[in-house]
């Protein structure tokens, strides 16, 4: 079974989600800044690759 790129890409949008989500909180709790900053760079990654692909196919 073969899956579209888009599901590839959504798999890959939430492994990354739940990476940052844990980054953040380890690093919270754990005091590392280190943890806290990768993990908001890849939330805010995430974020821009979403606006760009609701962009790039909204109609209109």
């Amino acid at each position: 079974m073969k899956s579209s790129p888009a599901r590839k890409l959504a798999m890959f949008a939430v492994v990354a989600l739940i990476v940052a989500v844990g980054a953040l909180l380890l690093g919270a709790r754990s005091g590392n800044a280190l943890l806290v900053v990768s993990g908001t760079v890849i939330l805010l990654a995430l974020a821009v690759m979403g606006a760009a692909i609701f962009f790039k196919t909204r109609k209109g």
